[in-house]
């Protein structure tokens, strides 16, 4: 599991690209506390009697204090808040904005998500998130596409304060609201050409890892030092911080040995000498976690120093696992990675209203310890820690969950519900509704029953169903043609966000109830243009598809994935569901080789290509069953593999024949189709009765299995399986 180590190595790329004035984290600390003396008031004519003077106790040490690149004051992210009346302000606005990263990892998922929790609260739709892969040329790219779908607000992580100058400057002279993770392009101005910068409180985490030391050595000991070798604020201060706490508040704890650390790689030989020269040595402080401290641990297992403490920053797997196994990591300080997020998409909010945000704001670090690791990563990360730490604790790990496009929590299809009397209301009202489809087979024809079904049983008349055939422009003309007929409701899939947005005008300006599949057009508000959106309960789906194929497998094997490689929230959420259910619940399976697919049609060949890689390989999951589980089984037929386990997703006819038949494929992971349109019928009405419907809604998967087939058809599609499935069954 990544974490911080591209991140890190990002940091030390900067700072060989951009010197930064090394910054005086433990300022506090390191200035003598100020002296008083103490005055002597004579008596004019008496002699004042002797006195024994009591001395005062030693003052307590001042903490260092986190300041910004530029020196700036740290305002801590508690204080970044907006009113209910400012949030209502922004709510109204229709605004977007885009997560343009540096990279992907943990780290950023967990930004990614605050920010993007915080934006669905706030009615902000996100409508990009880009990986630059630390590549500066990519991020200006990055800009300049996401610039041409004019964003409100971007938050990012500059890579080269430079170039990263250049490359945003047309958002600067578009007045979009830019908020900036840890780094500011050269020459930028607070309030000008930017919101805010918001980063870790770095003092507060070298203190933290400070405390951590000094608890585990009981307040006594020999400490090395290594800190990082370079010219960047954000290491700086934290190793700072950690020195100067240790000097100020641990007078029984020495640091008798200190080195620089340039090259990551270079920790374990620097550990070494350390306790070459200091065989006495109790403590060692590793400046980051993946990197530095795994190097540290590699020397002190090497040596048998079981018995020397070590304290280190940022959550990482390695040491993560070492600490709850009792080994040489005694704490971990570790950052608001999730917190970080949410306040830069608060601060993207002041810009939006006009509301001055501080140039530097700050998260809060956490004190990571064996006992409350499990709570550190989801306050940090806003996830479990990973499967072999979880498993290490003896807990299992907590599944991954489904967001809708705006990143909305999803609700339950199953609460909602219309009791008895709203149900009378709406079946006297003698109302109609329209289905606008975006095709025609056997899923559009169950979500269609289930809408007809629960309409009849309201009273309410279906007056038109029409079939888009995927065109967009086709889907404008029906909207238009059954616009003309004055439907009371109109569930929909809609085909493109964008020029849907347009299509569906007349019908939010007319007052009709919008229920839509999926999508939801472009700028469209929930509760205002739209009742609701309804959708599978897509990581449901991924968890289904891992754990059919775990036991295919019997728990262990090696597995290629397939993934769509698109930015579509629906295949996405199902495809990272699986990969992280398999990597968090199934510790036996490795997933040894993965490729994105972008055409249905590239299936086989990639395919092949996993097997040609990987001749061992024990599994194979696939994104979909129509194109490309099926180019995975003409692989397999091809290359003889028969062994080889296939999951997918979604009913069709060649994956059920192969399941039934014996052959690759091992499960399907279904949706209920039907249940879609029954759901969107019924928020349907909740819009006419004015009931609030939940923004975002889910049906629940099926697992598929030769077994239960037809029962999965019954319930999915509301139909048999094909003739021929039915055939081999015997039926």
């Amino acid at each position: 599991m990544k974490t911080r180590t591209e991140t890190m190595r990002l940091r030390m790329v900067i700072a060989t690209m951009v010197v930064l004035g090394l910054l005086a984290a433990a300022c506090g600390g390191d200035e003598p506390a100020e002296e008083t003396t103490p005055t002597t008031v004579a008596a004019a004519t008496t002699k004042a009697p002797a006195t024994t003077a009591t001395p005062e106790a030693p003052a307590a040490p001042v903490a260092p204090v986190t300041r910004g690149p530029g020196g700036e004051a740290a305002t801590p992210s508690g204080e970044i808040v907006l009113s209910a009346g400012e949030a209502a302000e922004v709510q109204s606005g229709g605004y977007t904005a885009a997560l343009l990263w540096h990279t992907a990892g943990a780290f950023t998922d967990a930004v990614s998500q605050g920010a993007r929790d915080a934006f669905a609260e706030l009615g902000i739709e996100v409508i990009a998130e880009t990986n630059a892969q630390f590549d500066a040329a990519q991020q200006a790219n990055d800009v300049e596409t996401v610039m041409a779908q004019n964003p409100d607000i971007i938050i990012s992580l500059v890579l080269d304060p430079v170039s990263g100058a250049e490359a945003f400057r047309p958002a600067v002279d578009a007045g979009v609201q830019l908020v900036f993770l840890s780094n500011v392009p050269e020459g930028y101005v607070h309030g000008t050409d930017y919101v805010g910068v918001v980063t870790d409180d770095l003092a507060a985490m070298g203190i933290a890892a400070a405390d951590l030391l000094a608890d585990a050595l009981g307040g006594q000991g020999k400490v090395g030092f290594i800190f990082h070798d370079a010219a960047y604020y954000v290491t700086n201060q934290r190793d700072q911080a950690f020195k100067a706490w240790i000097e100020a508040a641990y007078p029984g704890i020495e640091i008798v040995d200190s080195q620089g650390l340039a090259d990551p790689a270079a920790a374990e030989e620097i550990a070494a000498s350390l306790l070459t020269r200091n065989p006495d040595l109790n403590g060692i402080y590793a400046p980051w976690s993946a990197g530095p401290a795994d190097g540290v641990l590699a020397a002190l297992r090497a040596a048998g120093a079981s018995d020397v403490a070590v304290v280190t920053l940022d959550l990482d797997t390695n040491v993560s696992l070492d600490l709850v196994e009792g080994g040489n990591i005694v704490g971990i300080a570790a950052d608001e990675a999730y917190a970080l997020g949410r306040t830069m998409a608060l601060e993207g909010a002041y810009g939006l209203i006009g509301k001055p945000a501080p140039p530097f704001t700050v998260v809060p670090a956490i004190k990571v310890t064996a006992d409350n690791i499990v709570d550190a990563y989801r306050q940090s990360l806003a996830t479990d820690p990973p499967a072999e730490v979880m498993q290490a604790l003896g807990e299992m790990p907590v599944a991954p969950v489904t967001r809708g496009p705006g990143g909305e929590a999803a609700t339950p299809s199953g609460e909602i519900v219309l009791s008895a009397g709203e149900a009378a209301e709406v079946q006297s009202g003698e109302y109609t509704a329209a289905l606008l489809w975006h095709t025609a087979g056997a899923f559009t024809d169950a979500v269609s029953k289930g809408a007809r079904d629960a309409f009849a049983e309201l009273g309410i008349n279906v007056i038109a169903e029409t079939n888009a055939q995927f065109d967009a422009a086709q889907q404008a003309n029906d909207v238009e043609t059954v616009m003309a007929q004055n439907p009371d409701i109109i569930i929909s899939l809609v085909l493109d966000p964008v020029s849907g947005a347009e299509a569906f005008r007349p019908a939010v300006e007319a007052g009709v109830q919008l229920v839509f599949l999926s999508n939801v057009p472009e700028g469209y508000v929930h509760g205002t243009d739209y009742v609701g959106v309804v959708t599978d309960d897509l990581a449901a789906m991924g968890i289904a598809a891992a754990d059919l194929l775990a036991d295919a497998l019997g728990g262990q094997g090696k597995v290629g994935f397939i993934f769509h490689d698109a930015a579509y929230y629906v295949t996405n959420q199902r495809d990272q569901a699986f990969k992280a259910w398999i990597e968090a619940a199934y510790p036996g399976i490795e997933i040894v080789d993965e490729q994105g697919l972008a055409d249905p049609a590239a299936a086989e060949e990639i395919a092949a290509s996993l097997l040609t890689r990987n001749p061992d390989l024990n599994g194979i999951y696939a994104p979909w069953s129509a194109g490309p589980a099926d180019g995975v089984l003409a692989a397999l037929r091809a290359a003889g593999a028969s062994d080889v386990a296939v999951v997918t997703l979604d009913l069709d006819t060649n994956v059920s024949l192969d399941l039934v038949e014996g052959g690759n494929i091992v499960g399907i992971a279904a949706d209920e189709a039907y249940a879609l349109g029954r759901t969107m019928a019924i928020e349907g009405a909740y819009g006419l009765l004015g009931k609030p419907a939940p923004p975002f809604t889910v049906v629940p998967a099926i697992k598929v299995t030769a077994d239960n087939i037809v029962d999965a058809y019954r319930q999915s599609l509301a139909t048999d399986p094909p003739p021929e499935v039915m055939q081999a069954l015997g039926g």
